[in-house]
């Protein structure tokens, strides 16, 4: 893994997709970028209060107890930050961390009559200042209060400490009716487009807002992709140059598509908020299904085409050309297109902010000592948390290297779930792997962990100072 992959977090679904799919598969990096700057100003009246931190003296604490589990109670620092715009209130609850990485669970209420706060909403942008990037992911809605409990995470990788931080946190948008749409037909096939466009028009231009590439099984492809994207030697559609008449998404439309050098290009335009923040995937399936055929199979890239929307200090792109590498041996008509995604109904604008401090408490670690040969990357040893895992790794993934799959099980026998997944890279080939665990657990209650098939048993915790 070069360093181009430093800060990536995976979805759960992408994490899921990559722990069941072939062992050589590799996630979609982040490549290098570039950022048009565009000056957004969003008039909002914002009220921001703290509330005694005591467990109960604020509204919706103890209801999070109840609904998380009364272990929880012991391991969190309960906050008690209150922050109201647009009619929306967000509540900062509890914040647990292990160092290098913190988790703040809030919940968000609608206290108007909209009822703009349910199981489809989503946090666009949020930071927690200069302590790292941070992701919130909906965890709970409580559809007696109509309240969606958020945890957001933010990860420094060993390089800060979050102990005794003083912490502010910023909600700069949120997004409602968010939905996932899978499997969804064009109703082209290659052969439609490389007859409908078979001299495209073409330009070789630096990408304005970076790219992403997919590498599948073939890593000297999607390297030498990069390289030529990166270079501005890799040739592109020119925009708008040929519109075609497809089964388009609500959330995005076609505005070109070609074959080029073996290659499908397909560019498109997302459809206002729609279609902005969320996501598009073309992919390949077999006629008359929508099923992809491919799955982690092909190298691809997503590049950024000019026009970007700007919320916070985030940036979305408003024109995107994606490329597939199309399988050898396989007729062109028998490669259907299809796309999958991710909408939503509206945006809304807030600032949503909190100030608090984190504790200044050493956190609680174990060690599991390991060294795990991956083929190309070893795991040296993994610490575990109340939150989650740590996995401390040197070397070089490829598309050949194994997977590292952590499981963390309890003195009662059960799983402990997780659902997020990050990693980080840096030049000295150090690798850092972070799985988070969906809720806060003690170290007492666990007994063991799993790593690629076999046992690994903990070390004793240290004492305390």
């Amino acid at each position: 893994m070069d360093n181009r992959l430093a800060g990536v977090v995976l979805s759960d679904a992408l994490r899921q997709r990559i722990q069941s799919g072939a062992e050589p598969t590799r996630p979609r990096k982040a490549v290098r970028s570039r950022r048009i700057l565009l000056t957004c100003v969003a008039a909002a009246l914002t009220l921001v209060f703290g509330i005694g931190a005591a467990a109960g003296a604020f509204p919706y604490f103890e209801r999070f107890i109840f609904r998380m589990g009364e272990d929880v109670r012991p391991l969190v620092q309960p906050l008690g930050q209150v922050s109201i715009a647009q009619g929306i209130r967000m509540e900062v609850l509890a914040a647990v961390h292990d160092g290098d990485t913190a988790i703040v669970y809030l919940a968000l209420t609608d206290e108007t009559a909209g009822n703009r706060i349910d199981t489809g909403t989503d946090i666009l942008h949020i930071d927690m200042g200069d302590g790292g990037m941070a992701h919130a992911m909906q965890v709970d809605f409580d559809t007696d209060t109509g309240t969606a409990v958020f945890r957001v995470e933010s990860s420094s990788f060993g390089q800060e400490n979050f102990s005794g931080r003083p912490v502010t946190l910023t909600i700069h948008a949120i997004l409602t009716g968010v939905t996932q749409q899978d499997n969804l037909a064009t109703g082209l096939t290659v052969a439609d487009i490389a007859a409908a466009n078979p001299q495209p028009s073409l330009v070789y231009e630096a990408p304005t807002g970076g790219f992403g590439v997919n590498y599948g099984a073939n890593e000297q492809t999607a390297d030498a992709l990069a390289d030529a994207i990166d270079t501005a030697t890799f040739p592109l559609l020119a925009q708008n140059s040929a519109p075609l008449a497809a089964q388009n998404p609500a959330w995005a439309s076609i505005s070109a598509a070609a074959v080029i050098n073996n290659m499908l290009h397909i560019q498109f335009i997302p459809n206002g908020d729609t279609g902005l923040y969320g996501y598009t995937d073309f992919y390949l399936s077999a006629p008359g299904t929508a099923e992809d055929s491919y799955e982690n199979q092909l190298a691809g890239a997503e590049v950024s085409r000019g026009g970007t929307t700007e919320v916070g200090p985030r940036t979305y792109s408003e024109y995107r050309e994606q490329i597939i590498e199309l399988p050898a041996g396989v007729p062109y008509e028998d490669l259907a297109i299809s796309v999958r995604g991710q909408s939503c109904t509206a945006r809304i604008n807030g600032g949503w902010q909190a100030h608090f401090t984190l504790d200044d408490k050493p956190p609680q670690l174990t060690t599991a000592p390991l060294n795990l040969d991956l083929n190309g990357w070893t795991v040296d040893h993994i610490t575990v948390s109340p939150i989650g895992t740590t996995a401390f790794a040197h070397g070089e993934q490829t598309a050949q290297s194994q997977f590292l799959n952590i499981r963390v099980f309890l003195k009662d026998g059960s799983e402990v779930k997780s659902h997020s997944v990050s990693m980080s890279g840096s030049n000295s080939n150090e690798i850092v792997s972070k799985i988070s665990f969906t809720r806060p657990i003690s170290l007492d209650d666990i007994d063991h962990l799993v790593v690629n098939g076999a046992v690994v048993s903990l070390l004793p915790q240290p004492e305390a100072p």
